[in-house]
């Protein structure tokens, strides 16, 4: 994984953790063991997520940011 994968993913969910108390009924569920729940939450907050794998198997969720 490059650094920068790194970076939008620990700012994406950084963001995430942000508005999640808004949409979501108990935020304190939410962790990376769980990276379906992370991809329908942020889908939920209206970011794109498409969970994937890294090149080693390791979940990894693909999302972007314009601006």
């Amino acid at each position: 994984m490059r650094l920068t994968d790194l970076n939008a993913i620990t700012g994406g969910l950084a963001a995430l953790c942000l508005g999640a108390g808004a949409a979501l009924s108990d935020p304190a569920t939410l962790t990376a063991a769980d990276p379906q729940a992370i991809a329908v939450a942020m889908l939920k907050l209206g970011y794109r997520a498409e969970l994937t794998k890294d090149n080693t198997g390791d979940p990894m969720i693909r999302s972007g940011a314009s601006g």
